[in-house]
């Protein structure tokens, strides 16, 4: 079983290339760091809700549909 916060990260860097963009962009379009970026999409840290926020900005998604993501999993 893969555990939520890898699960949200995987969902979060599928739905970034299935736009196309490059971690750069990404970071560009959210102002979260790439590294940053980097180690949420790898689920290596659960992001603040500041970030969660920035980057669901970026995907033109609220917040509310990445945190559901944490609280369902996969």
């Amino acid at each position: 079983m893969i555990p939520y916060r890898d699960h949200v990260g995987i969902w979060i860097r599928e739905e970034r290339e299935r736009r196309g963009w490059t971690l750069p962009m990404m970071a560009a379009k959210s102002g979260v760091s790439k590294g940053h970026l980097s180690l949420i999409e790898r689920g290596l840290t659960d992001p603040c809700t500041r970030i969660v926020r920035n980057i669901a900005r970026a995907l033109d998604l609220t917040a509310s549909d990445i945190m559901q993501r944490w609280e369902v999993g996969p």
